[in-house]
């Protein structure tokens, strides 16, 4: 068995080679995360995680590293405790090696980290650091955030897996709070299994066998919120893509959510914006000059939620949630884009959420494979959607779907 220390030795050779292109690590110790590895030597491969080395995003608290949410306010900020999750992945024997680049506060002003297939596009937002380190080889697995599409997207954009776990099945404890509603926990990773491996270890469960080979998975190819965003190519790609699926005698219908989940993106937003203006106060009160303009427009659109529309917005994503229900009645799974296009040209802008936002606000699970390949080459993930609290299931469709059509 290769030792922890010799793992984190090659990963550090990796690092060395492509960090000074890429920037996808905010924080990295390298004697310390080799002293980190010899302690996990020394207590034997007991672990469940033993052996598995991981990045943070730089908004989960780390008492032994710094931890600056992507702000220069937080620049010398050193917790005193670990998040939940980094205290259960370290309990369970796994490697944190550094801390990768966050957008400020998990929001919309970019970081400097470039996409590793290449290096004048965006790898996408927030976990910007975190999907660059697994795509450029870094690190195999990855934790991120996800409040609108920064798990789902930056994953699509990079070539990689993404798992957006259902809401609250992670703990968020010692992670920056952008929005109560929507923030949730989740993964970037070189496949599948590396994600499935790290989700079942935080929650405490076996991963199951899998969809019964007797029975197929039952999808639907779903026009939903933010289609319409989309470009003419990727949409072309997806419906090809799926028409192969068929052809495979993959059982696929269609399904059009645009006119029923209608409200969902603009309520969205609004939870969003409100959320983020309330969370931030004293980052607005003491340390404006500090903020981005970028994050200052979103306080600004926030400011400017009534109370009566947030609580109508959060009643626009309970009714949808009510409708959801009954969809996946017939469904085991649906399929979408996972992002509007392929990475865009240019740091400036991390790319749009709007095949995102709407399914984290309807709370349930979301798994995005690297399947599609843009005119230019780039990748564009295929996004798949779960009933909330059924993860494992989706996890097994999105394993078997994985299994049945290569990359195209």
């Amino acid at each position: 068995m290769v030792s922890v220390y010799e793992q984190t030795q090659a990963a550090l050779r990796v690092i060395k080679a492509r960090e000074p292109e890429v920037r996808a690590w905010i924080h990295l110790d390298e004697e310390s995360a080799l002293e980190a590895a010899r302690a996990i030597d020394r207590r034997a491969a007991g672990g469940e995680l033993y052996g598995v080395i991981l990045a943070a995003k730089d908004i989960f608290e780390t008492a032994d590293m710094p931890t600056a949410f992507g702000s220069p306010i937080y620049k010398d900020y050193r917790p005193v405790k670990d998040a939940a999750v980094v205290a259960k992945l370290r309990e369970k024997g796994a490697l944190i090696l550094g801390k990768t680049y966050s957008t400020e506060f998990a929001a919309a002003f970019p970081t400097p980290t470039r996409n590793p297939h290449n290096l004048d596009h965006t790898p996408g937002g927030s976990s910007s650091g975190s999907a660059a380190a697994v795509a450029s080889g870094m690190v195999r697995v990855a934790l991120g955030t996800q409040t609108l599409g920064s798990i789902i997207r930056p994953a699509s954009y990079c070539g990689i897996v993404g798992f957006k776990p259902t809401y609250g099945r992670v703990s968020r404890s010692g992670v920056l709070n952008l929005s109560e509603t929507l923030d949730t926990i989740g993964f970037l990773g070189a496949t599948l299994d590396d994600v499935a491996q790290v989700f079942y270890s935080l929650v405490d469960e076996t991963a199951p066998a899998g969809i019964p080979h007797e029975r197929k998975p039952r999808f639907a190819f779903c026009k939903g919120p933010g289609w319409d965003d989309a470009n003419a190519d990727v949409q072309s790609r997806i419906g090809r893509y799926v028409d192969s699926l068929r052809e495979e005698g993959a059982c696929i219908e269609t399904l059009d959510l645009r006119s029923t989940l209608s409200e969902v993106l603009r309520a969205v937003q609004s939870v969003h914006d409100a959320e983020a203006y309330r969370n931030f106060t004293w980052e607005r009160t003491q340390h404006f000059d500090l903020l981005s303009a970028a994050f200052q427009k979103i306080l600004s659109r926030g400011e400017a939620v009534t109370r009566e529309a947030y609580e109508r917005a959060l009643i626009v994503g309970e009714v949808g949630r009510v409708h959801m229900q009954k969809v996946f009645e017939n469904f085991d799974g649906l399929i979408t884009l996972s992002a509007t296009q392929e990475a865009p040209r240019g740091l400036a802008s991390t790319g749009s959420p709007s095949m995102n936002a709407a399914w984290t606000f309807l709370r349930g699970p979301c798994v995005s494979l690297p399947k599609l390949k843009s005119a230019n080459g780039l990748s564009v993930g295929i996004q798949l959607i779960g009933k909330p609290f059924d993860d494992s299931h989706l996890l097994g469709c999105a394993r078997w779907l994985d299994a049945r059509c290569p990359e195209t």
